[in-house]
């Protein structure tokens, strides 16, 4: 870099300024280096650089002028003068062509010993920017790279000031300064960055929550497909309308096969013709594509879809749609309604007719002539009711209409007038219409006439008079039927309940004598009368298992008994429900033992305890577990088990995998005397009470019982019971 130097006289008594120390050197450079890294704003790093040069260097004034080369101007924001910074506004070099300008052009230092003499000034024009009277002026641009991005300068009141070593110190700190501002406004541009890039991410959040709430809850359902076609996002509605899982939209295509999909007049619509696969192809908006979207159950549902292309990288289309089945519903109805009403208009056999305000028939139904007796040429000449022409009935018809126009004028709901109408017709024969008034109101709320609808009652007002007179002797033969049929049915409730006490006595003196034989049997088995030999010891054990058979069959008929007759007495107990599963168990093990079965308890939770009838539990229990036992082949399986639903039920199932049954049979299965085999070779013995009295007794403890069972698959019985007993 050249130094220009203009002059050379040193002013008498002055001479130039002391050369400046090393040290001074290089901590100014320290100082201006700690400028470059640590972060500063521009205006700071420049205030720094011009504290330095104030500090180690000789001036009454200086300042920095940063050049901004695309409009060939520069600005001085730190301008220094009798102790204070200020500001230079912006200077063009083209227009003002001063010493900045200067150095800025020839990216050189510019040292001029006296800006008063004009020798010395040569070409250079001095362009005042402070009010001191400064005389020398030395200047060295501040370059980044080969780029003069400003000048710094300093002056003094006197003539030819600077030595050498203070324009070769100028320059390094210019060198320093330019690294120092262009850090700087790296340092601004890279904060005013982030801080506007946060403003757009916080912006872009904002965005994305709102586009995120209106995508989900948005009245209508929206899907986005990619450049491909595939299905990458629905909002919940979507769900709703198109009655595809988000999860299985996801995996399918605009177009794809999975689609089953048609055209408002019910036939297929090909995937062309889909608003989506339409807007991908032509690459503009469709509108308004009426499609019905077949469910797997073949319901349809119509959806209004609407699409446009996404103008984005790797995006498809944007398809929207609204459900509009009830509209179609709605369609359908009003044209079917309207087909129906022209059709009734068409063929209807009451009187229909229409009255201006004036009484003037403006309109007749077909069905009029035929009633009347007039044909429709006639008709206008007759137009009158015979019936209507009497003073008394005039007064009627008008209050009638009074009435109406007064409601409509008051906005009160419209009475609809209904009167009896004696018609004159031309064979000279008299006719009665029922007749309904109704006004006729216009768009503007006003009444503009009336709508009559008359029905023939001529025969039926004739037939109710038969029909009066057939009624008190209907009455009469009612009254005695219901007389029998209250004695027939107090003869059948003396029969069933004889039946119940019959079959409670038969039972109890069943069970005496059969008490006695198995107590026989006992001894005998005992040897009480001394051993018996080995036929004779199994005749005994033959006797005691009929005997006890024939006592359980008896028992369960008394029981059953007791609780159709309504004799049962229960009782409301705290029952532990592994007791009560402990003495079941216990009953049933030598059964399940014969035939190598496994029976197994769960109980959740194990203490559980509810409040009912234990004894009863314990009866119904035992009937199930016998039925699976009985049902189930050797080495079977069997499972009990009780959960506590909530706080207020509990779960009892017995599960087996025995024989299982047909549909037939569990529709009856929990009917007295009913078993699944009713055939008398049948391979299972009992005479079909169990499960009848376990159905009777699970309603009165308050609880249901149902059965699910295949053929072949087995049965499980489950009892859903309070945990505690029902309000009477």
């Amino acid at each position: 870099m050249s130094t220009q130097k203009t002059g050379g006289a040193t002013p008498a008594g002055r001479g130039m300024q002391p050369y400046v120390s090393y040290a001074q050197e290089l901590d100014a450079l320290f100082q201006i280096g700690i400028a470059i890294t640590a972060g500063l704003t521009v205006e700071q790093v420049l205030q720094s650089i011009l504290d330095e040069c104030r500090r180690v260097l000789p001036v009454e004034t200086l300042y920095v002028a940063l050049y901004d080369a695309p409009s060939h101007s520069y600005e001085i924001p730190l301008f220094f003068e009798a102790g204070q910074y200020y500001a230079v506004e912006r200077q063009e070099c083209r227009a003002a062509r001063s010493l900045t300008c200067d150095v800025i052009a020839q990216r050189s230092a510019l040292y001029i010993p006296d800006t008063h003499d004009p020798d010395a000034m040569g070409s250079h024009r001095a362009v005042p920017v402070g009010r001191a009277p400064t005389r020398t002026y030395l200047g060295v641009p501040m370059i980044f790279r080969e780029r003069v991005i400003g000048v710094l300068s300093i002056q003094s009141l006197q003539v030819d000031a600077y030595a050498p070593s203070v324009i070769q110190l100028l320059q390094t700190i210019a060198m320093q300064a330019a690294v120092a501002v262009e850090n700087a406004r790296l340092h601004e541009a890279a904060q005013q960055e982030i801080a506007e890039r946060a403003q757009i991410e916080a912006q872009l959040r904002i965005a994305v929550a709102k586009y995120s709430a209106l995508f989900d809850t948005a009245p209508v359902g929206i899907s986005i497909a990619d450049e491909e076609g595939r299905i990458v996002e629905s909002n919940r509605e979507a769900e709703t309308i198109l009655g595809v899982s988000h999860a299985e939209q996801l995996a399918r295509t605009i177009d794809g096969p999975e689609w089953q999909i048609v055209r408002p007049d019910g036939t297929p619509m090909p995937a062309s013709e889909y608003a989506s696969v339409r807007a991908a192809v032509e690459q503009r908006r469709i509108d308004g594509v009426e499609m019905g979207i077949v469910h797997d159950d073949g319901s349809i549902c119509w959806i209004s879809a609407n699409a446009v292309p996404i103008p984005l990288d790797g995006h498809g289309v944007a398809i929207a749609y609204t459900d509009i089945t009830e509209r179609r519903r709605a369609e359908d109805a009003l044209r079917a309604s309207e087909a129906r009403y022209r059709m009734l208009a068409d063929n209807v056999h009451d009187a229909v007719w229409v009255r201006n305000l004036q009484g003037d028939l403006v309109y007749a139904s077909p069905s009029i002539a035929r009633l009347w007796g007039y044909t429709s040429g006639e008709l206008p000449s007759h137009s009158r009711e015979t019936g209507a022409t009497s003073l008394e009935a005039m007064d009627a018809a008008r209050q009638r209409a009074e009435r109406m126009m007064r409601a409509v004028s008051e906005n009160r709901p419209v009475p609809h007038e209904r009167f009896d109408l004696t018609v004159q017709r031309g064979a000279g024969t008299a006719l009665l219409l029922d007749v309904l008034q109704s006004p006729l109101i216009d768009a503007a709320g006003k009444v503009t006439g009336f709508l009559f609808v008359g029905r023939d009652v001529t025969e039926a007002r004739a037939l109710t008079a038969k029909i009066h007179s057939l009624n008190a002797t209907l009455e009469q033969r009612v009254a005695e039927r219901t007389a029998e049929l209250s004695a027939a049915l107090d003869q059948l409730l003396l029969a069933d309940r004889m039946k119940d006490e019959l079959l409670a006595a038969m039972s109890h003196e069943l069970r005496t004598p059969l008490t006695g034989v198995l107590g026989a049997a006992d001894a005998l088995a005992l040897n009480v009368g001394g051993p018996l030999s080995d036929y004779q010891t199994r005749q005994v054990q033959t006797i005691s298992e009929n005997g006890g058979r024939l006592l359980r069959m008896v028992n369960d008929l008394l029981r059953y008994a007791s609780l159709s007759a309504g004799k049962t007495r229960l009782l409301h107990e705290r029952c532990s429900l592994a007791e009560v599963s402990a003495a079941v168990m216990y009953r049933v093990r030598d059964a399940a033992a014969r035939k190598q079965q496994q029976i197994t308890l769960n109980i959740v939770p194990p203490g559980l305890i509810i409040e009912s009838d234990a004894e009863a539990l314990i009866h119904v229990l035992e009937a199930l577990l016998d039925n699976a036992v009985k049902f189930t082949p050797v080495n079977g399986h069997i499972a009990l088990d009780i959960v506590a639903e909530s706080a207020d039920f509990v779960r009892l199932s017995v599960t087996d995998d025995g024989i299982g049954m047909d549909t037939e049979t569990r529709e009856r299965i929990f009917l007295p005397f009913v078993q699944g085999d009713g055939s008398l070779s049948r391979s299972y013995a009992g005479v079909g009470l169990g499960l009848a009295y376990v159905a009777r007794m699970v309603e009165a403890l308050g609880g249901t019982v149902g059965v699910e069972s295949e053929p072949g698959q087995g049965s499980r019985f489950t009892i859903v019971l309070p945990t505690r007993p029902p309000a009477p």
